[in-house]
């Protein structure tokens, strides 16, 4: 009952619980004793399991009640607690191991894993459950950016990905066994538990076992012997950044000599804007990070080579861990391929990516007259009942969107479609925002939608080639607490236009009443570029339409539709006014129209 240490906490003699606000944090839930099992259960007794490493202390932090349920407040708190204890205390803890996850991007979380790095402590996470690709949909905490995360995967006991397991060719590091795996429970039990959680104690408990026989290794010197000593297996090829599952004893017993390529960004298939930066970010490992190398980028389609660095200036984020970075900006449109050579200690190492570069545009807004599509008729309604989720749909045409073509299209139950990285998460945020998740997106009206409370969101698809037109409606949605709304978002072929219809943006509050607490407006794939019609501002009105196209190509459409047909329009409307017509695109006069009509342009 006596705060002895005076650290805050009251009894903390086995770490603490935030969900209780107490220092007794007692397992309700048998999740976090089977962890713990298979991180370090005591082996040589003939009694039950062996953890990975048998002789080590673990620290209890509860942040979850016995139903799984917890605040990110809570979590942060129990990594503060870590660091507190480490660098106030002495208590020797360099591993934090995280077999939870859920919600979308916090900042004080990620702030905190941050914190964790500089005390030197790795923080090793479950990918996820979820059967889906952390490189398009996030799964955090294992996404978070920071060089002290490793994001596991699970693999079963024939090598294969689990069914359940999440990947990501760069956002996930390496996979460990994670079906069936038989581990201690509360009151001196066992049993067999399957997920990402039950992979992650292996990768923790090898880190720990790796410090007892290094206990000078960096937590980067650790992160890459365990990532550049995997067994590589074709099953986890092209799913995880390494390639391959843990395997402990080459962890243990790596001979350098052999560096390895893993690049991180861009990854292969990706697409990068004209005028705009892209990072180009790879690790070069042998056993640990191999610092010096000198590692150049060589692409194709008429670049000039370019050095990639490990010196701590930006965009590399820290010196000397074996992360080669640097910021490319293409000019030339078209595919390319970046091959990339790193010579280390008289070897070298290649390996390549390959993508397309595409013209950067821009987008305008304008209130036009656009007559309501009612897709409730005849629409197929896309079952989005839940709270913060989506469906993947097809697009049935290739719509072009900043420069790339898209068939398929996520929908969220917030009111926004995006082509990549879903927007599960229902805070909003201005346009555009580079830092946030997600990008790649068109919000007609992104807010805290709730279609778990009510209202249908319902897909059209009209027409005919080459003249077709995609209609989601949200009907009588409502927000999170309010009463229900209706609006839709029209994907034409051909021209690419989208437009926004609203009928009914009144919830019964004025805070949430015509996109006084919605995004309205478009990004591009990398969060760079956007344009926004409104945040947070009530600016909508039942009635109303906007539309959004690409300025350049309206601008390229009509002047060669003025060029082919001068003659004809002059003679049409030779009563209206006449003005000169002069473009330049990119510093280029095209060519010149003496003599043609007014237009209004959409």
């Amino acid at each position: 009952g006596i705060d002895d240490d005076r650290n805050g906490y009251k009894d903390d003699v086995y770490g603490i619980d935030a969900a209780n606000d107490d220092s007794d944090p007692y397992d309700d839930g048998a999740h976090g004793t089977h962890v713990s099992g298979t991180i370090g259960a005591v082996g040589n007794n003939g009694v039950g399991v062996v953890g990975v490493n048998w002789d080590v202390r673990i620290m209890a932090l509860k942040f979850l009640n016995a139903y799984g349920i917890g605040m990110i407040s809570d979590a942060v708190e129990c990594i503060e607690y870590v660091i507190m204890m480490k660098e106030e205390y002495g208590v020797n803890i360099r591993v934090t191991s995280n077999s939870w996850g859920g919600g979308g991007y916090e900042q004080a979380l990620y702030d905190a894993i941050s914190a964790l790095e500089d005390a030197g402590i790795l923080f090793i996470a479950a990918a996820g459950n979820a059967d889906s690709d952390n490189d398009e949909i996030p799964s955090y905490p294992a996404n978070y950016a920071v060089n002290n995360v490793i994001s596991v995967a699970a693999t079963d006991h024939n090598d294969a990905l689990a069914s359940f397991s999440s990947y990501g060719a760069t956002s996930v590091d390496l996979s460990a066994p994670g079906v069936y795996i038989l581990s201690t429970i509360p009151d001196n039990q066992f049993d067999t538990y399957s997920g990402t959680s039950m992979a992650t104690p292996h990768v923790s408990g090898a880190a720990a076992l790796v410090w007892s026989q290094f206990p000078d290794y960096t937590l980067y010197d650790v992160k890459a012997l365990l990532i550049s000593t995997v067994d590589p297996l074709d099953s986890l090829s092209g799913k995880v950044l390494s390639g391959g599952r843990l395997n402990v004893y080459n962890a243990l017993t790596c001979v350098g000599g052999n560096a390895k390529m893993f690049i991180e960004s861009p990854r292969e298939g990706f697409y990068a804007y004209t005028e705009e930066d892209t990072t180009v970010l790879l690790w070069l490992l042998d056993c640990t990070p191999a610092l010096g190398a000198k590692v150049v980028v060589k692409p194709t389609n008429g670049y000039s080579s370019f050095p990639l660095r490990d010196d701590g200036v930006s965009p590399d984020t820290k010196a000397n861990d074996g992360v080669y970075t640097a910021s490319w900006v293409p000019v030339n449109p078209g595919n390319v391929t970046l091959n990339i050579e790193a010579t280390y200690n008289g070897n070298t190492v290649k390996d390549s990516v390959s993508g397309k570069v595409v013209e950067l545009v821009d987008y305008c807004f304008e209130e036009v007259d656009s007559e309501w599509i009612d897709a409730t008729a005849e629409g197929v309604d896309l079952a989005v009942k839940g709270d913060d989720t989506y469906v993947r749909i097809p697009i049935s045409f290739n719509f072009e969107f900043y420069g790339i073509k898209h068939n398929w299209v996520n929908v969220s139950s917030n009111g926004n479609l995006t082509f990549g990285v879903v927007a599960g998460d229902y805070y909003n945020y201005p346009i555009p925002d580079a830092n946030n998740k997600p990008n790649d997106f068109i919000a007609p009206f992104w807010d805290d939608l709730n279609p778990s409370a009510g209202g249908v969101i319902y897909y059209l698809l009209e027409g005919c080639e080459p003249d077709r037109r995609l209609t989601i409606e949200y009907y009588n949605v409502p927000v999170y607490v309010g009463d229900g709304g209706t609006f839709e978002v029209t994907l034409y072929e051909g021209t690419n236009e989208m437009v926004f219809r609203y009928q009914d943006v009144e919830f019964g509050s004025a805070y949430y009443d015509k996109g006084a607490s919605a995004t309205v407006g478009v990004e591009n794939l990398t969060g760079k570029h956007g344009v926004e019609y409104s945040y947070n501002e009530p600016k909508l009105s039942a009635g109303m339409a906007i539309s959004s196209r690409n300025v350049t190509l309206l601008l390229l459409q009509v002047i060669i539709k003025i060029n082919q047909n001068k003659r004809r329009l002059l003679q049409m409307y030779r009563h209206l006014q006449v003005i000169p017509l002069e473009v330049i695109y990119k510093g280029r006069r095209l060519q010149t129209v003496q003599r043609a009509v007014r237009i209004k342009m959409y």
